[in-house]
């Protein structure tokens, strides 16, 4: 009995199951006419194993084919070494012989299978050839019968779509009449929009001018209030300064009676020369004895006992000895060695903690002299820097003025290096510094602080990226501050506004470095004098202003592609409009775009302004460069 490959396999699975080990030889043995002593086990396993790695590899037709071959159990020989040789040559020649009979049997095979595939073939083409006669006949049958019927269609077809011609010629015709008609009411309507448009925005624009000439004569009235509020205000300080000084004289005269007075008892007395002399002589000996006393003591006064302080001079000698790095705890032993060389003992000698005190007072000192002078010096520089020490981090701001001459404003521990730390590290040095001289403010309106901020005109410092916010953060500081420093901007005259601006220094530049000679300024000044080329820089800017820049706004926004028609549309409408009649392009009444999109600013005023000899000319040349042929020749270019 033959067993399939698939049989073999489903029994090596059901064995794995078993813990029989004879179970699996024992069901070959069963299933074939093999006997279990001659079946080698270990082939057996191994090339089941090879065989189950094969099926895994195969799919549909070629693992059916595979299953339902035949497996050939591996069989157990016994013969001895020498007669192997001879049973592999016998294998050799069975194998041989086996190959020979498959290949004669598979060439018989493909012989037969191309005898039956002519066979087929011929019978095929027998059967065509019979089938393409029968369809011949019976297509030659439905022609016959077809003809007639189909003459008879024709001509009524043609009959009919002569009719349908006739009618579809004149429905087109009254189509097309229709079609022309729509495309003149389309061109209608949107002349009438874009009109009506036109004398919205024209409304809109003489309600703002009102607006505008309201608001002006309003403004014109505030500011001749506030002039004769201001004139009143000089006539009281100019009233008060008359009476101060009317005072003043009056205080003159008393002390010249006084005066008088003085001198009429004088006169009176006998021989004041002579007690004066007498009480000089009695000075010089009272004088004469005191410095030989001091010069014979050898005890110098450091400290009052009576206020209970050290004087004044020794806390200035205090000072001075700490600008020289001296440290607080050897203050007062170089006191008594500097004393020593002049033959002199101090009462009393200051300790480290008087020493700390009086440099506290050294600090409050210093920062009242910067208040009291650097507040009033004007273009000044800062500088700023930090440093390292022991970890920690110092920042210091030093000023200096005109004269090179530089102050220290202070030192400050800093806990991190942000822009918005030193900014407000300054801050506090300038609020001490207005702290401290605040009984030297005199009634004035900004504190010292505020006044050195608002005179600084310079920063240095290195290129970091903190002092470079610190600067911005001080901008938006001073800013805070300044609209203290902007009154009466009104009382200043015109010469003295625009003095003020930097356009007029710029001016004070050129003229210095450039001089007179300079032949560029001189034709270019020619050519600004001439009224043609003045009227063609106002509608190229009126252009600028009214047409690019908005059209450039919509381009730049979120607007789709085809929703720019109606935009375009408008422009083409309006510059037709105006190379007719271009005044209200002149004027700047009549745009072609919405009055968002126009930036109004002075530039746009002042092109506005109507100029007697210009705009006529500026009309011309409008509507010449509005024109249809400039247009195209510029779109070809």
């Amino acid at each position: 009995m033959s067993i399939t490959i698939k049989l073999a396999i489903d029994i090596f699975n059901r064995s794995k199951l078993q813990t029989d080990s004879d179970f699996l030889i024992s069901n070959f043995a069963e299933c074939s006419d093999v006997d279990k002593t001659q079946i080698n086990k270990a082939a057996l396993i191994s090339k089941l194993h090879r065989y189950k790695e094969k099926l895994k590899g195969k799919r549909g037709k070629q693992k059916e084919e595979f299953e339902n071959e035949v497996f050939s159990i591996p069989v157990a020989t016994s013969t001895s070494t020498a007669s192997k040789g001879k049973l592999y040559k016998d294998e050799l020649y069975s194998y041989k012989e086996t190959c020979t009979s498959l290949a004669t049997e598979m060439s018989e095979i493909q012989k037969k299978s191309v005898e039956k595939l002519v066979v087929i073939k011929s019978e095929h083409a027998v059967k065509i050839k019979e089938n393409e006669s029968k369809h011949k006949q019976e297509l030659l049958s439905l022609k016959k019968t077809q003809s007639e019927e189909l003459q008879s269609q024709t001509k009524r077809l043609r009959l009919e779509t002569k009719r349908v011609s006739q009618k579809t010629s004149k429905v087109y015709n009254e189509n097309e009449k229709l079609l022309e008609q729509l495309k003149v009411i389309k061109k209608s309507k949107q002349l009438i929009c874009y009109e009506n448009i036109l004398l919205r925005r024209k409304l809109e624009r003489c309600s703002i001018i009102k607006e505008t000439q309201k608001q002006k004569n309003l403004e014109k009235t505030l500011i001749s209030e506030k002039n004769k509020v201001s004139n009143c205000l000089r006539e009281i300080e100019v009233l008060k300064q008359n009476n101060s000084k009317l005072l003043y004289q009056l205080e003159k005269e008393e002390r010249t009676v006084l005066e008088q007075n003085n001198k009429l008892q004088l006169l009176d007395q006998p021989d004041p020369l002579l007690n004066l002399k007498v009480q000089l002589q009695t000075a010089t000996e009272e004088r004469d004895y005191l410095h030989s006393l001091l010069l014979d003591h050898e005890e110098i006064i450091l400290f009052d006992p009576v206020k209970k302080s050290y004087t004044p001079d020794t806390r200035q000698c205090i000072m001075n000895i700490t600008n020289f790095n001296v440290s607080s705890n050897n203050v007062g032993p170089v006191i008594k060695e500097v004393l020593k060389l002049a033959n002199r003992t101090p009462n009393a000698v200051p300790t480290r903690k008087t020493v700390d005190n009086i440099i506290v007072e050294k600090i409050a000192i210093g920062q009242k002299q910067l208040g009291l002078t650097v507040g009033a010096q004007q273009d000044t520089c800062l500088y700023g820097d930090e440093t390292r020490n022991f970890g920690k981090t110092y920042q210091t701001f030093l000023l200096s003025d005109d004269n090179k001459q530089v102050y220290f404003l202070g030192l400050r521990d800093m806990h991190d290096k942000a822009a918005s730390a030193t900014l407000d590290m300054f801050a506090n040095i300038l609020d001490d510094i207005s702290d401290i001289c605040e009984t030297y403010r005199n009634n004035d309106i900004t504190s010292h602080g505020h006044s050195i901020l608002s005179n600084i005109r310079n920063f240095m410092s290195d290129r970091a990226q903190t002092n470079i916010a610190f600067t911005e953060l001080l901008q938006n500081y001073r800013t805070e501050i300044m609209p203290t420093f902007l009154q009466n901007w009104n009382e200043l005259t015109i010469g003295e506004q625009t003095s003020t601006v930097k356009h007029e220094r710029i001016k004070a530049f050129f003229e210095i470095v450039h001089g007179a000679n300079n032949k560029l300024h001189k034709l270019t000044l020619q050519l600004v004098k001439k009224q043609y080329i003045l009227a063609c820089c106002k509608v190229l800017g009126l252009i600028s202003k009214l047409i690019t820049a908005p059209l450039w706004r919509l381009i730049e926004s979120n607007m789709h592609v085809l929703d720019m028609n109606t935009n375009y549309l408008s422009l083409l409408t309006y510059l037709d409009r105006m190379s007719k009649d271009s005044t209200d392009f002149i004027t700047g009444e009549e745009f072609p775009f919405p009055k968002e999109l126009v930036e109004k600013d002075k530039m746009l005023e002042k092109l506005v302004q109507a100029n007697e000899g210009i705009d006529d000319k500026a009309c011309a040349f409008a509507q010449l460069a509005f024109s249809k042929d400039c247009i195209k020749s510029w779109l070809k270019q």
